[in-house]
C-alpha cells in the first residue's frame, strides 16, 4: 500500500484529517513523516484494511463513527491537551483504533505490544466499551 500519495492528496484522507485536526484543537500539519506512516500502514493490515480501495472504502463507511469515537475517548480516556499540529493520516490511526476497539481489548493490547508499547496510561476497557456504544449507535458493526 503507497499510502503517502494518498494520505498527502485524496480529498476524502485530507478532509477527514482536517475534521480530526479540528476535533484536537490543532491545525493538520502540510507533510508526515515516513515512520508516522509506516505505523499506519502497519495499523491498516491489522485490521485487514490491505488496499487503498479499502481504506477509501473504510473511511467513508466509518467516517462519522471514527470522529465520534475520536471526540469522546479524547473527553473521557485519553484526556489529551490541544496539540498545535496533527500528522496527515490521523484519520486512518483512529478509524484503525476503532476497529480494533470494537474487536476488544485483547485486540487492542495485542496491537500495542507488537508496537512495543507497553506503558499503557489510558482505561482500554472505556475505549472499547465507547467503540461498541458508537457502533450500536451508527450501526456499523
Amino acid at each position: 500500500m503507497s499510502l503517502k500519495p494518498f494520505i498527502e492528496n485524496d480529498p476524502i484522507v485530507r478532509e477527514a484529517d482536517e475534521s480530526l485536526a479540528s476535533l484536537f484543537g490543532g491545525e493538520l500539519l502540510p507533510e508526515t513523516s515516513n515512520s508516522h506512516l509506516e505505523i499506519r500502514v502497519a495499523y491498516a493490515k491489522s485490521v485487514g484494511i490491505k488496499t487503498l480501495q479499502e481504506l477509501t472504502e473504510a473511511i467513508q463507511r466509518y467516517r462519522k463513527p471514527v470522529e465520534k469515537f475520536a471526540e469522546r475517548c479524547n473527553k473521557e480516556v485519553w484526556r489529551s491537551s490541544p496539540r498545535a499540529g496533527v500528522g496527515r493520516g490521523i484519520f486512518v490511526s483512529h478509524l484503525c483504533n476503532y476497529l480494533q476497539s470494537l474487536e476488544g481489548k485483547n485486540s487492542v493490547l495485542k496491537f500495542l505490544s507488537e508496537r512495543n508499547v507497553n506503558t499503557i496510561s489510558w482505561n482500554v476497557d472505556k475505549q472499547v466499551e465507547i467503540a461498541k456504544e458508537i457502533s450500536a449507535q451508527f450501526k456499523t458493526e
